[in-house]
């Protein structure tokens, strides 16, 4: 309830100063008195735009100021605390008592400043702590009385039930709580299901597959193997006749000097280790001749064998770029 408002320098009000009292007050008076003007006063003080012709000529700034009895309304004094505007010194101590001062400045300019207790607020905060405060209503205006979001709070007011409308408003936050909680943990719940799935289908893709370690590096070998099949068995079984089976081998001629040596040995026993050493080689050679002719009976060309060796390749390395983290350790998931 607004119990006095204080004008100074607004328009052609040099000082003013209204009490009012429970009940019905009337402001009555001539056209032009300045009506109208109090109630432009009362306006700036719930956060209407200010503007600079609201200045009396001469004057720097016009100021307003109100007093409201707000009693027992805690909704009020929770709104006050919320928007900061609470605290322990005098503004804190005038509220507790169930009274809030708004003071409005108007400069020449246009400008304006707010106060609430004594404590300079922003726009935004007058405007939420000003909410329910007072209503204007005339016959061109509509305000809080026609808002349809108002009428349960007048209703209960009314009827007396603010207790139970308060007790009714925590139990609702704790309801509301209690099922932003429900709805956050079955969210977490489906997160959890769908990551689940989503491993399950990766290590059944990766079952498919079977990878073991060290597979595709053979497989790169065996392909290479299966590509140049024709190339190597000619360069293996040219270099195995050149140094055994072929008339005039390496491995012939290397006899017949490892021969004059031992011969020359007899003469000269120094040469003894040297002729050992030739035998030693000659039967190393004729070793690798051997292996030699083995590797090249091994390989033979297979296009089919071929063929599965690179599909096989494919699917390893398709399944590598899809998993990289499990194919740089070395490491694949197993189902269980």
């Amino acid at each position: 309830m607004l119990t006095c408002l204080r004008i100074r320098d607004l328009a052609i009000i040099d000082q003013l100063e209204v009490e009012l009292g429970p009940g019905l007050n009337v402001v009555t008076g001539e056209t032009g008195a300045g009506k109208s003007i109090i109630v432009d006063a009362l306006e700036l003080v719930l956060g209407a735009k200010g503007k600079a012709e609201l200045v009396r000529t001469g004057a720097p700034q016009a100021e307003i100021e109100a007093l409201f009895d707000v009693g027992d309304d805690e909704e009020l004094k929770t709104r006050l605390a919320e928007v900061g505007l609470q605290s322990e010194s005098e503004a804190g101590a005038r509220a507790a008592e169930g009274e809030i001062v708004i003071r409005r400045v108007l400069f020449a300019n246009g400008r304006t400043r707010a106060y609430v207790n004594g404590r300079m607020a922003s726009a935004q905060q007058l405007s939420e702590l000003v909410r329910g405060l007072a209503d204007i209503s005339s016959q061109h205006e509509h305000h809080t009385l026609s808002n349809p979001t108002t009428h349960l709070g007048y209703l209960d007011a009314f009827a007396g039930l603010s207790v139970q409308r308060e007790a009714a408003a925590k139990a609702y936050v704790v309801v509301k709580q209690a099922h932003e909680t429900l709805r956050d943990f079955e969210a977490r719940v489906s997160d959890r299901t769908q990551r689940e799935d989503i491993l399950r289908y990766q290590i059944r893709e990766i079952d498919e597959v079977g990878p073991r370690a060290g597979e595709e590096l053979e497989l790169s070998e065996q392909r290479d193997r299966l590509k140049h099949a024709d190339t190597l068995m000619r360069l293996a079984g040219d270099a195995a006749e050149t140094l055994y089976e072929r008339d005039g081998s390496v491995s012939e001629a290397l006899a017949q000097v490892a021969l004059h040596v031992l011969e020359a040995a007899r003469l000269d026993t120094s040469l003894i280790e040297l002729a050992q050493q030739l035998e030693g080689v000659r039967t190393q050679l004729e070793e690798a001749a051997r292996e030699l002719g083995r590797y090249t009976r091994s390989v033979h060309a297979d296009p089919e064998t071929l063929t599965g060796v690179e599909e096989r390749l494919h699917a390893l390395q398709k399944l590598k770029r899809k998993y990289r983290q499990f194919a740089e350790s070395g490491v694949w998931p197993e189902s269980t």
